[in-house]
């Protein structure tokens, strides 16, 4: 609900979507995306921005408990995933919507990386011979223990 309609439905006023609770309390995927960022980030501290050379990968590196911490995009959609029409309503996180997805290399110095979707799920990815290779697309994706070169670094 809103503010000025507390406990009150219209399913044709979009603001009505926002938050991280439903009206029975229940959670809302974004909270479960909150909950998410939250945990990566705490005791992070951010290093700089990166794009790779070449491509429309785009991100962010920290400094974390956990490690080097990255957080990695595919630009080639662009940066709106869908036009603003009315009725318009976000699809759920865990649901791919962009139109592209493209695989990447990155070099790493582990045997695996760990990868953390928008709503928290992990997983690991063995490394071949020193690599590692992403499917990304417009969605942020965690990275933990990627080797970043100084040519990725950007300001």
């Amino acid at each position: 609900s809103v503010w000025y309609d507390i406990k009150g439905i219209n399913h044709n006023d979009r603001e009505y979507d926002f938050g991280l609770l439903m009206r029975d309390n229940s959670p809302k995927p974004s909270l479960m995306a909150f909950a998410a960022a939250a945990e990566a980030l705490d005791g992070a501290e951010f290093l700089h921005y990166l794009s790779v050379p070449k491509t429309r990968v785009r991100g962010m590196v920290f400094s974390t408990p956990r490690g080097i911490m990255t957080v990695l995009y595919d630009r080639t959609d662009g940066h709106f995933f869908s036009k603003n029409i009315p009725g318009f309503v976000h699809k759920e996180p865990w649901i791919k919507h962009w139109a592209t997805e493209k695989k990447h290399v990155f070099k790493t110095k582990q045997n695996e990386v760990i990868t953390v979707d928008p709503v928290g799920r992990e997983k690991s990815i063995p490394a071949e011979n020193g690599e590692i290779t992403l499917t990304l697309s417009g969605s942020p994706l965690i990275v933990y223990g990627l080797d970043i070169s100084p040519d990725m670094v950007s300001q």
